[in-house]
């Protein structure tokens, strides 16, 4: 995805997001799954193979802008 820091197959950082899922509700290919980690959170994960690089759930993402 362009402009967006991607580690680990995740969109954001844990510090960045908030795990409200509004970046799947988004996705126009369902390339995000939320999974959860070793304490119960959950965050976004994305499927390169069904990404288009659209942007969208970056630009849908409220958390961000909070920081």
């Amino acid at each position: 995805m362009k402009n967006v820091e991607i580690k680990n197959n995740t969109l954001i950082s844990k510090q960045m997001c908030c795990g409200c899922g509004i970046c799947k509700l988004v996705c126009p290919t369902g390339a995000i799954t939320l999974v959860e980690d070793e304490m119960g959170y959950k965050y976004p994960k994305i499927n390169h193979d069904k990404c288009v690089d659209c942007g969208l759930c970056y630009k849908k993402c409220d958390f961000k802008n909070h920081l």
